[in-house]
């Protein structure tokens, strides 16, 4: 028996609008934490494959995109709003996404599986 490669598809990073989120770039971040999403001000294109969360597949391709912390949806800092694209979610802290968020789009990436080509944004309040 073969194994079916996973669905492979684009997410594209999109920065705040300026001038949103300026107070959230200097906010303080949990230990191990890497803000290396907070003040990037271009558009970032990588390839994910649907069977492994957004963020990973960021770290694992090199790319400086999002905000990276505990990987495991505990921490909240890689929280990100989907502007485009669908998408289903893994089990996450209502802490850091209430099912309101979730409704209106907001997610963890390291939490987010891609199930189409997906447009996000960091989240400049990511608490």
């Amino acid at each position: 028996m073969t194994d079916t490669p996973a669905e492979r598809f684009s997410c594209t990073v999109r920065p705040p609008p300026d001038g949103e989120g300026a107070d959230g770039a200097d906010a303080p971040l949990p230990p191990n934490t890497l803000p290396i999403g907070r003040k990037r001000r271009v558009e970032v294109d990588f390839p994910v494959r649907a069977d492994k969360p957004v963020l990973l597949e960021m770290v694992a391709r090199g790319v400086t995109a999002l905000d990276v912390g505990c990987r495991g949806g505990g921490c909240g800092v890689c929280r990100v709003q989907v502007i485009e694209g669908r998408y289903e979610t893994q089990r996450m802290s209502k802490r850091h996404v209430s099912d309101d968020e979730l409704a209106d789009g907001y997610a963890l990436s390291c939490r987010l599986l891609a199930r189409s080509d997906l447009v996000v944004r960091p989240d400049p309040s990511t608490r």
